[in-house]
Protein backbone atom coordinates (compact mmCIF):
# COMPACT_ATOMS: atom_id res chain seq x y z
CA UNK A 1 0.00 0.00 0.00
CA UNK A 2 1.44 3.69 -0.95
CA UNK A 3 1.31 6.01 1.78
CA UNK A 4 2.17 10.11 0.98
CA UNK A 5 5.44 10.84 2.09
CA UNK A 6 6.12 12.93 5.16
CA UNK A 7 2.45 12.55 6.71
CA UNK A 8 3.62 13.49 10.24
CA UNK A 9 1.59 16.98 10.42
CA UNK A 10 -1.81 14.93 9.16
CA UNK A 11 -1.15 11.98 11.30
CA UNK A 12 -0.42 13.69 14.87
CA UNK A 13 -3.60 15.97 13.86
CA UNK A 14 -5.83 12.63 13.58
CA UNK A 15 -4.75 11.08 16.87
CA UNK A 16 -4.88 13.95 19.00
CA UNK A 17 -8.19 15.48 18.07
CA UNK A 18 -10.34 13.16 19.71
CA UNK A 19 -8.05 14.16 22.93
CA UNK A 20 -9.29 17.72 22.44
CA UNK A 21 -12.30 16.97 22.45
CA UNK A 22 -12.84 14.49 25.16
CA UNK A 23 -10.92 17.47 27.11
CA UNK A 24 -13.43 20.48 26.50
CA UNK A 25 -16.55 17.87 27.29
CA UNK A 26 -14.37 16.73 30.67
CA UNK A 27 -14.40 20.88 31.19
CA UNK A 28 -18.07 20.52 30.47
CA UNK A 29 -17.90 22.63 27.17
CA UNK A 30 -17.22 21.77 23.66
CA UNK A 31 -14.78 22.45 20.49
CA UNK A 32 -16.59 24.41 17.88
CA UNK A 33 -17.40 22.37 15.11
CA UNK A 34 -15.80 24.87 12.50
CA UNK A 35 -12.68 23.57 14.32
CA UNK A 36 -13.34 20.12 14.71
CA UNK A 37 -14.85 19.88 11.17
CA UNK A 38 -11.28 21.70 9.54
CA UNK A 39 -9.00 19.78 12.05
CA UNK A 40 -10.67 16.70 10.61
CA UNK A 41 -10.27 17.21 6.65
CA UNK A 42 -6.90 18.47 7.97
CA UNK A 43 -6.30 15.14 9.29
CA UNK A 44 -7.19 13.27 6.09
CA UNK A 45 -5.44 15.92 3.46
CA UNK A 46 -3.75 13.71 1.09
CA UNK A 47 -4.56 9.89 2.28
CA UNK A 48 -5.09 8.58 -1.51
CA UNK A 49 -7.31 6.16 -0.08
CA UNK A 50 -10.44 8.60 0.05
CA UNK A 51 -9.47 9.67 -3.70
CA UNK A 52 -7.17 10.45 -6.08
CA UNK A 53 -6.59 11.81 -9.89
CA UNK A 54 -4.43 8.82 -11.94
CA UNK A 55 -2.35 10.25 -14.28
CA UNK A 56 -0.35 7.72 -17.16
CA UNK A 57 2.03 7.91 -19.88
CA UNK A 58 2.18 5.40 -22.51
CA UNK A 59 5.18 4.41 -21.21
CA UNK A 60 3.29 2.44 -18.67
CA UNK A 61 4.72 5.33 -15.72
CA UNK A 62 1.87 6.15 -13.31
CA UNK A 63 1.39 8.97 -10.88
CA UNK A 64 -1.25 9.58 -8.14
CA UNK A 65 -2.41 12.90 -6.81
CA UNK A 66 -4.55 12.63 -4.13
CA UNK A 67 -7.36 14.93 -2.82
CA UNK A 68 -6.93 17.82 -0.81
CA UNK A 69 -8.48 19.33 2.22
CA UNK A 70 -8.51 22.89 0.91
CA UNK A 71 -9.06 24.10 5.01
CA UNK A 72 -8.55 27.83 5.36
CA UNK A 73 -5.27 28.84 7.42
CA UNK A 74 -4.23 25.86 8.33
CA UNK A 75 -3.09 22.77 5.49
CA UNK A 76 0.73 23.49 4.91
CA UNK A 77 -0.50 22.33 1.20
CA UNK A 78 -3.36 23.56 0.18
CA UNK A 79 -2.84 27.21 2.17
CA UNK A 80 0.77 26.93 -0.01
CA UNK A 81 -1.40 26.35 -3.22
CA UNK A 82 -3.67 28.59 -2.55
CA UNK A 83 -0.93 31.32 -1.50
CA UNK A 84 0.61 30.78 -4.79
CA UNK A 85 -2.51 30.99 -6.33
CA UNK A 86 -3.39 34.50 -5.15
CA UNK A 87 0.06 36.15 -5.44
CA UNK A 88 -0.43 35.52 -9.12
CA UNK A 89 -4.38 36.97 -9.06
CA UNK A 90 -2.70 40.11 -7.03
CA UNK A 91 -0.15 40.97 -9.62
CA UNK A 92 -1.81 39.75 -12.78
CA UNK A 93 -5.49 41.31 -12.15
CA UNK A 94 -5.56 44.25 -8.58
CA UNK A 95 -2.07 45.62 -8.32
CA UNK A 96 -1.44 48.03 -11.02
CA UNK A 97 2.17 48.72 -12.18
CA UNK A 98 2.87 51.45 -9.55
CA UNK A 99 5.41 51.10 -6.71
CA UNK A 100 3.53 49.54 -3.19
CA UNK A 101 4.83 49.25 0.28
CA UNK A 102 3.97 47.05 2.78
CA UNK A 103 2.81 48.45 6.02
CA UNK A 104 2.61 45.90 8.99
CA UNK A 105 0.69 46.65 12.19
CA UNK A 106 1.33 44.48 15.20
CA UNK A 107 -1.16 44.49 18.23
CA UNK A 108 -0.88 44.77 22.16
CA UNK A 109 -1.40 41.39 23.38
CA UNK A 110 -4.96 41.34 24.85
CA UNK A 111 -6.40 43.10 21.78
CA UNK A 112 -4.58 40.46 19.69
CA UNK A 113 -7.07 37.54 22.20
CA UNK A 114 -10.21 39.92 21.50
CA UNK A 115 -9.45 40.20 17.89
CA UNK A 116 -9.40 36.82 17.47
CA UNK A 117 -12.39 36.09 19.34
CA UNK A 118 -14.58 38.92 17.62
CA UNK A 119 -13.84 39.12 14.38
CA UNK A 120 -16.63 41.93 13.62
CA UNK A 121 -13.78 44.06 15.84
CA UNK A 122 -11.17 43.32 13.97
CA UNK A 123 -12.75 44.65 10.74
CA UNK A 124 -13.72 47.84 12.61
CA UNK A 125 -9.95 47.97 13.65
CA UNK A 126 -8.77 47.49 10.01
CA UNK A 127 -10.54 49.92 8.82
CA UNK A 128 -9.77 52.83 11.57
CA UNK A 129 -6.15 51.50 10.32
CA UNK A 130 -6.56 52.28 6.74
CA UNK A 131 -8.66 55.39 7.15
CA UNK A 132 -5.31 56.78 8.77
CA UNK A 133 -3.14 55.44 6.21
CA UNK A 134 -5.68 56.43 3.49
CA UNK A 135 -5.64 60.33 5.02
CA UNK A 136 -1.63 60.33 4.98
CA UNK A 137 -1.20 59.31 1.53
CA UNK A 138 -4.14 62.20 0.50
CA UNK A 139 -2.44 65.07 3.02
CA UNK A 140 0.88 63.87 1.12
CA UNK A 141 -0.29 64.27 -2.06
CA UNK A 142 -1.49 68.25 -1.13
CA UNK A 143 1.86 68.65 -0.24
CA UNK A 144 2.69 68.00 -4.04
CA UNK A 145 -0.20 70.03 -5.45
CA UNK A 146 -2.24 67.18 -6.26
CA UNK A 147 -6.08 67.48 -4.99
CA UNK A 148 -8.48 64.87 -4.66
CA UNK A 149 -6.18 61.90 -4.69
CA UNK A 150 -6.60 58.59 -3.72
CA UNK A 151 -4.83 55.40 -3.12
CA UNK A 152 -5.85 51.73 -2.80
CA UNK A 153 -4.60 48.84 -0.58
CA UNK A 154 -4.62 45.10 -0.45
CA UNK A 155 -5.24 44.31 3.38
CA UNK A 156 -4.39 40.78 4.85
CA UNK A 157 -5.20 39.56 8.36
CA UNK A 158 -2.82 37.30 9.63
CA UNK A 159 -3.77 35.37 12.66
CA UNK A 160 -0.09 33.34 13.41
CA UNK A 161 3.28 34.03 14.62
CA UNK A 162 6.52 32.37 13.60
CA UNK A 163 5.99 30.00 17.01
CA UNK A 164 2.68 28.65 15.95
CA UNK A 165 0.94 31.36 18.21
CA UNK A 166 -1.95 32.87 17.82
CA UNK A 167 -0.87 36.75 16.77
CA UNK A 168 -3.69 38.60 14.74
CA UNK A 169 -1.68 41.60 12.81
CA UNK A 170 -2.62 43.18 9.61
CA UNK A 171 -0.14 43.26 6.60
CA UNK A 172 -0.79 46.30 3.91
CA UNK A 173 -0.09 46.28 0.63
CA UNK A 174 -0.70 50.18 -0.46
CA UNK A 175 0.06 51.87 -3.61
CA UNK A 176 3.14 54.64 -2.52
CA UNK A 177 1.58 57.50 -3.93
CA UNK A 178 -2.09 58.55 -5.20
CA UNK A 179 -4.46 58.17 -8.54
CA UNK A 180 -5.61 62.16 -9.32
CA UNK A 181 -7.96 62.89 -12.41
CA UNK A 182 -6.10 65.89 -13.98
CA UNK A 183 -7.84 68.34 -15.68
CA UNK A 184 -9.04 66.28 -19.07
CA UNK A 185 -10.02 63.73 -16.95
CA UNK A 186 -6.93 61.54 -17.36
CA UNK A 187 -6.28 59.79 -14.59
CA UNK A 188 -2.67 60.17 -13.57
CA UNK A 189 -0.30 58.59 -10.59
CA UNK A 190 1.79 60.71 -8.57
CA UNK A 191 4.14 58.76 -6.50
CA UNK A 192 5.31 60.27 -3.14
CA UNK A 193 8.47 60.27 -0.82
CA UNK A 194 9.07 57.91 1.21
CA UNK A 195 7.84 58.38 5.32
CA UNK A 196 10.60 59.31 7.62
CA UNK A 197 10.97 57.45 11.05
CA UNK A 198 8.90 60.34 12.76
CA UNK A 199 6.19 60.07 10.01
CA UNK A 200 5.81 56.22 11.17
CA UNK A 201 6.21 57.17 14.72
CA UNK A 202 2.81 59.79 13.99
CA UNK A 203 1.09 57.24 12.25
CA UNK A 204 1.15 54.52 14.64
CA UNK A 205 0.53 57.09 17.22
CA UNK A 206 -2.74 58.04 15.66
CA UNK A 207 -3.78 55.20 14.58
CA UNK A 208 -3.55 53.60 18.42
CA UNK A 209 -5.78 56.29 19.80
CA UNK A 210 -8.24 56.35 17.32
CA UNK A 211 -8.52 52.19 17.77
CA UNK A 212 -8.55 52.32 21.12
CA UNK A 213 -11.22 55.53 21.55
CA UNK A 214 -13.20 53.06 18.95
CA UNK A 215 -12.56 49.95 21.01
CA UNK A 216 -14.03 51.54 24.07
CA UNK A 217 -16.85 53.37 22.47
CA UNK A 218 -17.68 49.19 21.89
CA UNK A 219 -17.51 48.41 25.53
CA UNK A 220 -13.94 47.17 25.25
CA UNK A 221 -11.52 49.28 27.59
CA UNK A 222 -8.51 48.46 28.75
CA UNK A 223 -9.36 46.08 31.49
CA UNK A 224 -12.39 44.58 29.04
CA UNK A 225 -11.96 41.39 27.31
CA UNK A 226 -13.98 39.73 24.51
CA UNK A 227 -17.44 38.06 25.56
CA UNK A 228 -16.96 35.10 26.62
CA UNK A 229 -19.31 31.09 26.09
CA UNK A 230 -18.50 29.21 29.35
CA UNK A 231 -19.25 26.21 26.95
CA UNK A 232 -16.87 26.93 24.15
CA UNK A 233 -13.74 25.75 24.97
CA UNK A 234 -11.55 27.26 22.34
CA UNK A 235 -11.26 30.20 24.86
CA UNK A 236 -8.73 28.36 26.41
CA UNK A 237 -6.90 27.59 23.50
CA UNK A 238 -6.51 30.95 22.29
CA UNK A 239 -5.75 32.40 25.63
CA UNK A 240 -3.08 30.28 25.65
CA UNK A 241 -1.50 30.44 22.29
CA UNK A 242 -1.58 34.26 22.62
CA UNK A 243 0.27 34.11 25.59
CA UNK A 244 2.77 31.22 24.32
CA UNK A 245 1.47 28.94 27.06
CA UNK A 246 0.34 25.26 27.61
CA UNK A 247 -3.85 25.04 27.72
CA UNK A 248 -4.32 21.52 28.91
CA UNK A 249 -2.26 18.56 30.66
CA UNK A 250 0.09 18.59 32.94
CA UNK A 251 2.07 21.33 31.70
CA UNK A 252 -1.16 23.39 31.87
CA UNK A 253 -0.58 27.28 32.30
CA UNK A 254 3.30 26.43 31.42
CA UNK A 255 5.35 28.46 28.87
CA UNK A 256 5.88 26.19 25.71
CA UNK A 257 9.92 25.31 25.97
CA UNK A 258 11.95 26.69 23.57
CA UNK A 259 16.09 26.06 23.17
CA UNK A 260 18.11 29.04 23.10
CA UNK A 261 21.42 28.30 20.71
CA UNK A 262 22.08 31.60 20.05
CA UNK A 263 23.65 34.68 21.88
CA UNK A 264 21.39 37.50 23.34
CA UNK A 265 20.84 40.41 21.52
CA UNK A 266 19.50 44.29 22.16
CA UNK A 267 16.22 44.43 20.63
CA UNK A 268 16.35 47.54 18.46
CA UNK A 269 13.64 48.66 15.94
CA UNK A 270 14.42 49.06 12.38
CA UNK A 271 14.17 51.94 10.36
CA UNK A 272 10.62 53.09 9.60
CA UNK A 273 9.05 51.36 12.61
CA UNK A 274 7.46 53.28 15.42
CA UNK A 275 5.79 52.10 18.88
CA UNK A 276 2.92 53.34 20.92
CA UNK A 277 0.71 51.61 23.13
CA UNK A 278 1.81 48.50 22.62
CA UNK A 279 1.27 48.72 18.83
CA UNK A 280 4.07 48.67 16.70
CA UNK A 281 4.30 49.90 12.95
CA UNK A 282 6.71 48.85 10.01
CA UNK A 283 6.96 50.56 6.55
CA UNK A 284 10.25 49.49 5.55
CA UNK A 285 8.84 47.14 2.42
CA UNK A 286 8.99 48.29 -0.48
CA UNK A 287 8.61 47.41 -4.09
CA UNK A 288 9.74 49.20 -7.39
CA UNK A 289 7.00 49.55 -10.03
CA UNK A 290 8.88 47.57 -12.64
CA UNK A 291 9.71 44.74 -10.16
CA UNK A 292 6.83 42.51 -10.62
CA UNK A 293 8.51 39.17 -9.67
CA UNK A 294 9.69 40.84 -6.33
CA UNK A 295 6.18 41.94 -5.96
CA UNK A 296 4.58 38.32 -6.25
CA UNK A 297 6.76 37.03 -3.73
CA UNK A 298 5.87 39.61 -1.49
CA UNK A 299 2.56 38.77 -2.23
CA UNK A 300 3.20 34.99 -1.09
CA UNK A 301 5.13 36.14 1.97
CA UNK A 302 1.74 37.98 2.87
CA UNK A 303 -0.15 34.90 2.10
CA UNK A 304 1.79 31.99 3.03
CA UNK A 305 0.65 29.36 5.77
CA UNK A 306 1.21 29.53 9.22
CA UNK A 307 3.61 26.20 8.80
CA UNK A 308 6.24 25.11 6.77
CA UNK A 309 6.44 21.42 6.75
CA UNK A 310 10.81 21.63 6.12
CA UNK A 311 10.60 23.90 9.63
CA UNK A 312 9.09 20.59 11.27
CA UNK A 313 10.06 17.44 12.54
CA UNK A 314 10.13 14.39 15.10
CA UNK A 315 12.88 13.35 17.90
CA UNK A 316 13.51 9.84 18.92
CA UNK A 317 11.54 10.73 22.51
CA UNK A 318 8.26 11.72 20.22
CA UNK A 319 8.37 15.28 20.76
CA UNK A 320 8.51 17.61 18.38
CA UNK A 321 10.69 20.63 17.46
CA UNK A 322 9.51 23.59 15.38
CA UNK A 323 12.34 25.55 13.66
CA UNK A 324 12.57 29.38 13.35
CA UNK A 325 13.46 30.92 10.02
CA UNK A 326 15.27 33.73 11.68
CA UNK A 327 16.30 33.60 15.78
CA UNK A 328 14.58 35.72 18.62
CA UNK A 329 16.60 38.22 20.36
CA UNK A 330 16.74 36.11 23.16
CA UNK A 331 18.66 33.48 21.21
CA UNK A 332 15.90 31.42 20.95
CA UNK A 333 15.77 29.13 17.40
CA UNK A 334 13.72 26.35 18.21
CA UNK A 335 10.50 25.43 19.98
CA UNK A 336 9.16 22.03 21.29
CA UNK A 337 6.20 20.74 21.83
CA UNK A 338 4.40 17.33 22.85
CA UNK A 339 2.39 16.08 20.41
CA UNK A 340 -1.29 17.24 22.27
CA UNK A 341 0.33 20.98 23.06
CA UNK A 342 0.64 21.41 19.38
CA UNK A 343 -2.64 19.97 18.16
CA UNK A 344 -3.65 22.98 20.45
CA UNK A 345 -1.60 25.35 18.93
CA UNK A 346 -3.05 24.22 15.14
CA UNK A 347 -6.53 24.21 16.38
CA UNK A 348 -6.44 27.98 17.78
CA UNK A 349 -5.25 29.19 14.55
CA UNK A 350 -8.48 27.79 12.46
CA UNK A 351 -9.73 31.00 11.59
CA UNK A 352 -13.19 31.77 11.99
CA UNK A 353 -15.91 30.48 9.83
CA UNK A 354 -16.67 32.92 6.86
CA UNK A 355 -14.69 35.55 7.38
CA UNK A 356 -12.74 37.12 4.58
CA UNK A 357 -8.92 37.32 6.14
CA UNK A 358 -8.11 39.38 2.64
CA UNK A 359 -10.37 43.38 1.86
CA UNK A 360 -9.52 45.95 -0.87
CA UNK A 361 -9.63 49.24 -0.25
CA UNK A 362 -9.52 52.50 -1.71
CA UNK A 363 -9.05 52.16 -5.62
CA UNK A 364 -9.08 48.84 -5.12
CA UNK A 365 -12.44 48.22 -3.71
CA UNK A 366 -14.75 46.63 -6.47
CA UNK A 367 -17.22 49.42 -6.11
CA UNK A 368 -14.75 52.26 -6.31
CA UNK A 369 -15.10 54.40 -9.89
CA UNK A 370 -11.52 54.57 -10.69
CA UNK A 371 -11.03 50.34 -10.05
CA UNK A 372 -11.61 49.30 -13.49
CA UNK A 373 -8.68 52.08 -14.66
CA UNK A 374 -6.50 51.15 -12.33
CA UNK A 375 -6.00 47.79 -12.31
CA UNK A 376 -3.94 45.88 -14.89
CA UNK A 377 -4.79 44.37 -17.63
CA UNK A 378 -4.50 40.51 -17.36
CA UNK A 379 -1.67 38.75 -19.22
CA UNK A 380 -2.53 36.82 -22.38
CA UNK A 381 -2.15 33.35 -20.74
CA UNK A 382 -0.07 30.87 -22.34
CA UNK A 383 -1.57 27.42 -23.53
CA UNK A 384 -0.09 24.80 -21.53
CA UNK A 385 -1.33 21.64 -21.42
CA UNK A 386 -3.73 20.42 -18.30
CA UNK A 387 -5.44 17.70 -17.11
CA UNK A 388 -9.31 18.64 -17.70
CA UNK A 389 -10.66 20.09 -20.86
CA UNK A 390 -12.30 22.72 -18.80
CA UNK A 391 -12.05 25.86 -20.72
CA UNK A 392 -11.55 29.10 -18.11
CA UNK A 393 -13.39 31.56 -17.55
CA UNK A 394 -12.37 35.56 -18.02
CA UNK A 395 -11.88 37.13 -14.61
CA UNK A 396 -11.85 33.79 -12.86
CA UNK A 397 -9.43 33.39 -9.92
CA UNK A 398 -8.43 30.01 -10.52
CA UNK A 399 -4.98 28.95 -11.04
CA UNK A 400 -4.53 25.06 -12.98
CA UNK A 401 -1.96 23.22 -10.68
CA UNK A 402 0.32 22.84 -13.99
CA UNK A 403 0.33 26.40 -14.66
CA UNK A 404 1.38 27.18 -10.77
CA UNK A 405 4.05 24.42 -10.87
CA UNK A 406 5.73 26.32 -13.87
CA UNK A 407 4.83 30.00 -12.50
CA UNK A 408 6.35 29.27 -8.95
CA UNK A 409 9.04 26.43 -9.85
CA UNK A 410 10.03 26.27 -13.52
CA UNK A 411 8.61 23.53 -13.21
CA UNK A 412 6.07 20.96 -15.13
CA UNK A 413 4.08 18.81 -13.01
CA UNK A 414 3.01 16.50 -15.98
CA UNK A 415 6.48 15.72 -17.58
CA UNK A 416 7.07 12.18 -17.65
CA UNK A 417 10.66 10.42 -17.05
CA UNK A 418 10.50 9.22 -20.67
CA UNK A 419 10.08 12.67 -21.95
CA UNK A 420 6.75 11.78 -22.83
CA UNK A 421 3.76 13.90 -21.04
CA UNK A 422 1.34 12.30 -17.96
CA UNK A 423 -2.26 12.77 -18.99
CA UNK A 424 -5.45 12.27 -16.94
CA UNK A 425 -6.15 8.48 -17.06
CA UNK A 426 -9.18 8.38 -13.90
CA UNK A 427 -10.98 9.99 -11.10
CA UNK A 428 -10.77 7.01 -8.43
CA UNK A 429 -13.31 7.29 -5.59
CA UNK A 430 -13.88 5.04 -2.48
CA UNK A 431 -14.18 1.70 -2.42
CA UNK A 432 -11.98 1.21 -5.72
CA UNK A 433 -9.16 3.09 -4.11
CA UNK A 434 -7.67 0.38 -2.55
CA UNK A 435 -7.95 -2.12 -5.17
CA UNK A 436 -6.22 0.44 -7.58
CA UNK A 437 -3.72 1.34 -5.45
CA UNK A 438 -2.54 -2.12 -4.95
CA UNK A 439 -2.75 -2.93 -8.50
CA UNK A 440 -0.52 -0.27 -9.61
CA UNK A 441 1.85 -0.96 -6.76
CA UNK A 442 2.25 -4.70 -7.40
CA UNK A 443 2.93 -3.61 -11.29
CA UNK A 444 5.83 -1.44 -10.01
CA UNK A 445 4.70 1.65 -12.17
CA UNK A 446 3.44 3.83 -9.77
CA UNK A 447 5.23 6.54 -8.37
CA UNK A 448 3.66 9.33 -5.60
CA UNK A 449 2.67 12.40 -7.22
CA UNK A 450 2.52 16.11 -4.83
CA UNK A 451 0.50 18.77 -5.79
CA UNK A 452 1.82 21.97 -6.19
CA UNK A 453 2.11 23.90 -3.59
CA UNK A 454 3.17 21.24 -1.04
CA UNK A 455 6.76 22.31 -2.03
CA UNK A 456 5.39 26.03 -2.16
CA UNK A 457 6.89 28.20 0.78
CA UNK A 458 7.01 31.75 1.21
CA UNK A 459 9.98 33.36 0.90
CA UNK A 460 11.16 36.20 3.55
CA UNK A 461 10.17 39.68 1.97
CA UNK A 462 11.96 40.87 -1.10
CA UNK A 463 14.33 44.42 0.24
CA UNK A 464 13.70 47.48 -0.19
CA UNK A 465 13.89 48.61 -3.82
Amino acid sequence: MVAEPNRLLHDLVLRRLPNLVDRAEDRGGFLPSHIVRSLDRFGHCGDPTLGFALLRCVCGQAKTVPFRCHVRGLCPTCGGRAMSSGAAHLVDRVLPRVRVRQWVLSLPWPRRYLLARRPDLCAGVRRRVWYELRRWYRDRGLLRGVEDGDTGAVVVVQRFGSALNLNVHFHMLLLDGVFAEDHDGVLRWQALQAPTNDEVQALVDKMSQRVEVWLARQGFGDDEVADEDEDDSSVVLLAASVAGRVAHGQRAGARVRRLRRGHERPFRLPPLCGEARGYNLHAGVVIAANRREGLERLCRYVLRPPLARTRLHQRPDGLLVLSLRRPYSDGTTEFIFSEVELAEKLAALVPPARKNGISYHGVLAPRHGWRRRVVPVPPKEERRERLTKAAKKPGLRWHAWADLLWRVFEVDGLACPCGRRLVLHAVVLPPATLDVLDSLERSGALTYGEPTANAVQARAPPEVA
